[in-house]
């Protein structure tokens, strides 16, 4: 056990194509995220998300829900 602390979640998507689509959504945004585990197996579907101030955590949740009847068809979740 290694006594850590982070800033930032991962955010699981249901495949590659979905985290890639999210990914430059999000980009187009002027969010900036990276890919969830680069070099780590398993994590291949995730992005990882740093966590900011509330506006930008809230500039965030608007732009996931925005975004969620997009990619709610994708499974997203």
């Amino acid at each position: 056990f290694i006594d850590t602390y982070t800033n930032f979640v991962n955010i699981k998507t249901k495949n590659k194509k979905t985290s890639k689509t999210l990914s430059k959504y999000l980009y187009k945004n002027n969010i900036l995220i990276r890919s969830g585990g680069p070099g780590l197996k398993g994590f291949e579907n995730y992005i990882r998300v740093t966590i900011g101030d509330k506006k930008q955590m809230s500039f965030l949740v608007h732009h996931l829900k925005k975004k969620w009847s997009y990619l709610k068809w994708m499974e997203f979740w």
